[in-house]
């Protein structure tokens, strides 16, 4: 073999080693560090903007989910403004005022009502973290919906084109498979991998986005959501056994011949061109009936959008139901 191939071969494996996946061990400990601490009820999102090969403890520590106690027993913490918190704040107390915690390492948020998504809010106020040479995790309770990743006015893919790529690395994670909206028909299989399809073409690859959470008597894990280029098992499959042959879906095969109707459209997801191109404790899911408004973005702005642009909701929890999670999703 000739001196300069070799120099393409270094050159290419070199590239192909900077542009490996996520290391699932430490995505593990950070997903498990950060859902311990922010233990929110019901659905849920966050972003954190993680030091490359550092851990969550800074972070943690800058932003506690409950203000803490003094040696001499009082509570501590400054804070100021109402519709502005400073990080000493705990995230409960913002959580609870229906707004966004924002900070320069951590958002979080729950979601407004049916149609504005907990994740929408966080991307929506990204630009608060700071340092876009960390390692960005976004984590949501539960897996995107498909009005989520569709042409709609508050659908996370636009934000994520616009925003998520110009940071030096990222992660989408979630715990729960969404394919059991309250009253209405499971979501079809085929839907299912088509919106994660959709979110690793936004954030630059399926080997981005995963799936973490804790087995029935099992310990906390993570697993990616791309196999050989396509979407996992364990990621449209609550009931997925990890390294196991992909067959236990409770829904049984007609799962994958339905399609969730698009919002305001004859198409469904099943039909729709892509733009530009484990078992589970909960066992099913459904949204939870959590309201919250941005710091960045007033829950009066928010609802003007909404009034401008219609009701194009197709709702998590259903019907134009409230979203409500199950007990079993509430498990950690």
């Amino acid at each position: 073999m000739g001196a300069l191939t070799w120099i393409v071969l270094v050159v290419l494996l070199s590239a192909g080693t900077c542009l490996s996946a996520v290391d699932v061990n430490w995505l593990t400990k950070v997903v498990k560090d950060l859902t311990n601490e922010y233990r929110v009820t019901g659905q849920f999102s966050l972003a954190a903007g993680i030091p490359l090969e550092g851990d969550v403890q800074q972070i943690l520590k800058n932003n506690p989910y409950v203000k803490a106690k003094s040696n001499a027993g009082q509570n501590s913490g400054m804070y100021r403004g109402s519709n502005v918190q400073v990080e000493s704040e705990p995230v409960l107390h913002v959580l609870a005022r229906d707004q966004v915690y924002t900070s320069k390492d951590l958002i979080v948020a729950k979601a407004l009502d049916r149609d504005i998504h907990a994740e929408y809010q966080v991307l929506s106020n990204l630009e608060s973290l700071t340092n876009s040479e960390n390692f960005l995790l976004l984590y949501s309770t539960l897996s995107p919906c498909s009005r989520c990743v569709m042409e709609s006015m508050y659908n996370i893919v636009d934000l994520i084109e616009s925003k998520v790529k110009q940071w030096h690395d990222s992660a989408f994670v979630f715990k729960t498979v969404y394919d059991s909206p309250r009253n209405l028909p499971v979501v079809p299989r085929k839907d299912l991998e088509n919106i994660l399809v959709e979110l690793g073409r936004a954030l630059g690859g399926l080997d981005k986005v995963y799936r973490c959470y804790k087995p029935r008597n099992g310990e906390f894990v993570c697993h990616s959501c791309s196999v050989q280029g396509r979407v996992s098992d364990i990621c449209v499959n609550n009931d997925a056994v990890p390294g196991g042959s992909g067959k236990g879906n409770k829904h049984g095969d007609s799962r994958g011949q339905g399609s969730l109707q698009r919002s305001n459209s004859g198409s469904s997801l099943s039909d729709k061109k892509l733009r530009g191109g484990s078992s589970s404790s909960s066992g099913s899911s459904s949204r939870s009936s959590s309201r919250s408004s941005s710091s960045g973005s007033s829950s009066s702005n928010l609802k003007t959008k909404k009034a401008r642009y219609g009701d194009q909701s197709q709702s998590r929890g259903g019907g134009g139901a409230a979203y409500a999670k199950t007990d079993q999703a509430e498990q950690a």
